[in-house]
């Protein structure tokens, strides 16, 4: 094969092994094959591994020694339209069903009744996909090319925990294309990039100015998007596997005209209040209202930054009647920023 398969771990922890199944020279039983030349170019965690199983056959079980799960990914007869996608679950699947799905001679029914006599099996499932042509030839039929996107997250979902490692799907990245650049776009690609981090419990936090320029509703013009995250390493892992570059302390997508970059590690201000911002069914986090204002006047007053503080008093002005002034009052006082606060405050209340 021309892609570099991961070499067998050697420690003796938990270890998932995604096997693709078939033979790319007969059409569409090569689709399993496609998959994991796709998977193997990915960063995948040390514990998953990804390998060629052929058709099948007495050396699966070799390749399933050790592993503590493994996913098989092959062409399924199952009387759907082609590129329809079916997942099964083999240790709960009786051994005729088994010989329903596959299309091999030798294939994962007799293999796995084999193996249940050796000893016990790992947790084991079937990603498969409904072939269209099975006939001498090395080119996937219209439909399974179009499943393979979906193919790949699937199994990444499966493995559980690694959803961030999918590449980004041609429909996201087409319409993240069709919105203007702007801020508008950077939450849209937000909630892409909260979506894919889900899975690891990591969820980042708008600061800086492109939640100003949510808050002023694109008042405030910013060209990258500052993040608040403690578990850097997922979310460069994430970018990486998007598609995005590093330069320097940013990551950047030219094809998408977006820059990111990761400040710091630790919310300036009470995680409680972040705002929640629905998008396209995707939630996007952003710093709360009162805290980037402190965030602004923070650098008005100690940064001498005379148009932070204007921007201060905007958000001020645009959300006066939404500002919990406890709060507000509260924290500036702590920075140091109180009495600036209420001179802004004098000239904005009736």
């Amino acid at each position: 094969m021309e892609f570099e398969l991961r070499p067998r771990t050697m420690d003796h922890g938990p270890r998932t092994s995604i096997i693709g199944l078939g033979n790319p020279l007969m059409g569409d039983d090569g689709v399993g094959i496609a998959v994991v030349e796709r998977l193997a170019r990915l960063t995948l965690p040390a514990d998953v591994e990804v390998l060629d199983g052929g058709t099948g056959g007495i050396t699966l079980l070799h390749l399933m020694e050790g592993a503590t799960r493994v996913i098989f990914v092959d062409a399924v007869e199952m009387g759907r339209a082609p590129g329809a996608i079916g997942c099964f679950d083999l240790n709960q699947v009786d051994a005729a069903e088994q010989g329903a799905l596959s299309l091999h001679e030798t294939g994962l029914p007799q293999v796995l009744a084999l193996g249940r006599e050796l000893g016990p099996l790992p947790e084991m499932l079937l990603v498969g996909v409904q072939p269209a042509c099975v006939a001498p030839g090395t080119i996937l039929s219209p439909r399974v090319t179009d499943a393979l996107p979906e193919l790949v997250e699937r199994i990444l979902r499966a493995v559980g925990g690694y959803a961030i490692l999918l590449p980004m799907q041609a429909e996201i990245l087409e319409k993240l294309k069709a919105i203007p650049a702007g801020w508008q776009r950077r939450l849209y690609f937000m909630g892409v990039l909260g979506e894919a981090l889900v899975p690891v419990g990591v969820r980042p936090v708008i600061v800086g100015g492109n939640a100003v320029e949510f808050y002023t509703l694109g008042g405030y013009a910013t060209a990258d998007i500052d993040l608040v995250v403690a578990e850097r390493a997922e979310v460069d892992r994430c970018l990486a596997a998007m598609g995005f570059t590093r330069e320097g302390r940013h990551w950047f997508s030219e094809e998408l005209d977006l820059a990111v970059e990761i400040p710091g590690s630790v919310l300036a201000g009470d995680r409680s209040r972040v705002t929640e911002v629905e998008i396209d069914d995707r939630l996007v986090y952003l710093i709360g209202l009162e805290d980037l204002i402190i965030d602004r006047l923070n650098a008005f007053v100690h940064w001498r930054s005379a148009r932070d503080g204007e921007w201060a008093e905007q958000l001020l002005a645009l959300h006066f009647d939404e500002v919990d002034f406890d709060y507000l009052r509260c924290r500036a006082a702590d920075e140091g920023v109180g009495d600036t606060l209420q001179k802004i405050l004098s000239g904005l209340e009736p």
